[in-house]
């Protein structure tokens, strides 16, 4: 195991239990940037986080299939203690269900005209209105909760890959796109898509494809907002009061060279430079203690101790207590991931004998037990520790 310590600059920072991320108006608030040594070739096996988890509370939830609700894809997660929110960018669809997976509603308005969108780009939802972005049509859409269309609003100049809100503010995430507002990684308006801020500018000779798609690209608390971008070391931040930070990971020898940094994911895979060089951040995630960040090539993940300031860099992440973790999000004080259907037939054989709680296997064989492979994915509800959230 590795541990890193960190400027303190930083460990002030995460000691607030936040992990800031910075990009407010940068035409009023200088750039600071912290620098974090990462070594790669010096790590532990994994990091269990059922640790984090209230181990007394889960959950197994088959989503309702019918002909109307057919998911390809869960893109994004959302929930709010009482439904779960499916977004399927494959179908252009927001699928909403109860807490027992059955399927309320779906949104699901392919178009060009009002009310509609062409292409489901970017989704958030915040507990009372969902906004859909579609930079083709340049609109802002806003749905309510059970998702009834409510208004649209234009938003002219700008391009990008996805959303989130933030303080009653819409960030636009754009990943390396020249636009006709210029060249900025962020944008921000209001709700209603109007005052239109930039932030982190970079040169038009920069402007490149990225090399992976972050997922998740963004992490949130009530103070700040931390946000990542693809073939970029730096997690940015941006606190409630519009400071803005930048901490740059360095990984050294494994460091992608600059004449790289505007090719394309396949030139590079011709030049095999991911056999030498990592891409970077690709993913985070956080509870109240700890926060994640996902490193693709080689395959690595660094875990940071918001309370020791320590952090340790591991092979993967497990959910050891459990049937194992699949692609997750930290939601309303949960821990939520989800398996296909398909990989998931004949699991409960292959626990049950296994060290796994006996009610975990009495549930998993209830709930998966006649699953057919093309039904829509389950999800796995996990509690997370009262002092995780």
């Amino acid at each position: 195991m590795i541990w890193i310590y960190l400027h303190q600059q930083i460990k002030t920072w995460f000691g607030m239990a936040i992990l800031a991320i910075a990009l407010a108006g940068c035409q009023t608030t200088p750039e600071a940037e912290n620098r974090i040594a990462v070594d790669l070739d010096t790590w532990q096996e994994s990091f269990d986080l059922t640790q984090l988890i209230d181990t007394s509370f889960y959950d197994i939830i088959p989503l309702e299939t019918d002909s109307t609700c057919l998911i390809g894809e869960i893109s994004d997660l959302f929930f709010d203690g009482n439904h779960f929110y499916v977004v399927d960018k494959i179908s252009g669809s927001i699928f909403g269900f109860d807490r027992q997976g059955k399927f309320l509603f779906k949104i699901h308005q392919l178009g060009r005209g009002s009310g509609e969108y062409a292409d489901l780009t970017g989704v958030c939802f915040t507990g009372e209105r969902f906004y859909i972005y579609d930079p083709s049509l340049e609109k802002l859409l806003t749905f309510d909760a059970q998702g009834h269309f409510m208004e649209e609003h234009n938003v002219p100049g700008i391009w990008a890959f996805d959303i989130f809100v933030f303080h009653d503010r819409i960030y636009y995430w754009n990943e390396w796109e020249s636009t006709n507002q210029g060249c900025y990684l962020l944008y921000s308006t209001d709700l209603q898509g109007g005052n239109l801020q930039k932030m982190l500018p970079f040169p038009e000779k920069e402007s490149r494809s990225g090399w992976t798609e972050c997922s998740p690209f963004y992490s949130l608390t009530d103070e700040r907002a931390a946000v990542i971008y693809s073939s970029n070391d730096t997690l940015y931040c941006l606190d409630s009061k519009g400071r803005m930070q930048k901490y740059y990971f360095d990984f050294g020898k494994y460091k992608m060279p600059a004449a790289y940094a505007r090719k394309s994911a396949i030139e590079l895979l011709k030049l095999k430079a991911f056999d030498k060089y990592t891409s970077g951040l690709n993913g985070i995630w956080e509870t109240k203690n700890y926060f994640f960040a996902e490193i693709m090539n080689p395959e690595r993940c660094l875990v940071f101790n918001k309370e020791t300031q320590e952090i340790s860099v591991v092979k993967r992440l497990d959910l050891s207590a459990f049937i194992g973790l699949g692609p997750w999000f930290c939601r309303h004080g949960h821990l939520i991931c989800y398996h296909p259907s398909y990989t998931l037939i004949g699991t409960y054989d292959s626990y049950k004998n296994s060290d796994v709680p006996a009610n975990y296997k009495s549930l998993l064989q209830e709930k998966v037990g006649n699953l057919n492979e093309n039904d829509n994915p389950v999800l796995f509800l996990y509690k997370l520790k009262s002092n995780e959230y």
